[in-house]
């Protein structure tokens, strides 16, 4: 339950972030929770790309909202939106191929 509590948590947190207008450019916490969600699920990545997809919506529709509303200068829904959600959700399948010996020599340096 403590987990429960704390996933929720993060999620909300990723949904109220992503929708702060003039927050800082450069941080999504939707890409953190592509990659490091799986590992509360059980290495359940279609769950964890789920759960993910509901927050971007809902923080897509809050935009939307502040748009229609005149507070906020960006729009929740653009063109392009769809090639954009299938890039980000092509991540955690791309970071479960990548093996962990080539991560720690690119750390370590000896590929870069």
């Amino acid at each position: 339950m403590k987990n429960s509590t704390t996933i929720l948590i993060i999620i909300l947190f990723a949904i109220l972030y992503r929708a702060i207008p003039e927050r800082p450019p450069g941080f999504a916490p939707q890409i953190a929770l592509l990659i490091f969600l799986p590992k509360f699920f059980n290495g359940n990545r279609t769950l964890s790309a789920s759960i993910t997809l509901l927050s971007i919506i809902i923080s897509d529709l809050i935009y939307q909202i502040l748009f229609l509303e005149n507070t906020s200068i960006i729009s929740g829904f653009y063109k392009g939106q769809l090639i954009n959600y299938t890039l980000l959700f092509s991540l955690p399948f791309i970071v479960s191929r990548i093996k962990r010996t080539f991560i720690i020599q690119c750390i370590a340096g000896s590929i870069i």
